[in-house]
């Protein structure tokens, strides 16, 4: 998800009215959680066996799913939770790695040909809205050796959001500028919009890279 919203390009959204969408394996179409107790108290439950199915629109049409695995990773002394991350596209697997904890919430992500790594923190559940955090986008704080950083602010909190039919609360949607320093200080590149679900993880990302856009949704999941 990481590296797709990095290289968007324009392409029109998704049809949110398609009457697939939010159809389960089995073909109960709920689309919704099965989980219960503490991962609702989570903005991305991290249990073994959960996934969640994204449409993305961008450099091109693709679906992309996550499915966590259970197993952990250590980098940099942070303890990362795995997940094998599928691209209908590409044909191709790879894993990310999901940070939560101490009120962060991010997520690495290393591009298929290997030569990127990148992490989007994409929440941080103490900020009030309007205000912001700034974070490292690469262990070394740098993107093909330019300087760069992420900033985020919380624009909305406890808000809904209707994807493919199904309406999600307790949403917070976070907007975060990708800047890189060429040598006369920090300018933004990208802007994400990023909607996060109470109990589910994220729903929707819009990016906006110098005015091309893309759009990766959530059109099915379970939390198990």
């Amino acid at each position: 998800m990481v590296i797709t919203l990095l290289h968007a390009c324009k392409i029109d959204k998704p049809d949110f009215t398609d009457p697939n969408a939010f159809k389960t394996a089995n073909g109960s179409g709920s689309g919704t959680s099965s989980g219960s107790g503490s991962l609702s108290d989570s903005w991305h439950p991290l249990s073994q066996g959960s996934y969640w199915k994204y449409a993305s629109t961008g450099l091109v049409n693709d679906t992309v799913t996550f499915l966590m695995t259970g197993s952990t990773s250590t980098i940099n002394g942070k303890v990362y939770y795995n997940a094998t991350t599928t691209s209908a596209h590409y044909k191709a697997s790879t894993t990310s790695y999901f940070y939560t904890a101490n009120h962060i919430y991010s997520m690495k992500e290393t591009s298929l040909t290997g030569n990127l790594t990148v992490e989007l923190l994409y929440l941080n559940d103490t900020t009030a809205i309007n205000h912001t955090w700034t974070a490292a986008v690469t262990d070394n704080g740098t993107i093909n050796d330019v300087p760069a950083r992420l900033v985020g602010t919380v624009l909305e909190k406890d808000i809904s959001r209707t994807l493919y039919h199904k309406t999600f609360s307790n949403v917070v949607h976070t907007q975060l500028s990708l800047e890189y320093n060429f040598g006369t200080g920090f300018s933004q590149w990208a802007l994400y919009d990023v909607y996060v679900a109470k109990g589910i993880g994220i729903i929707e990302i819009d990016s906006n890279i110098s005015g091309l856009t893309s759009t990766e949704v959530l059109y099915d999941y379970s939390i198990k």
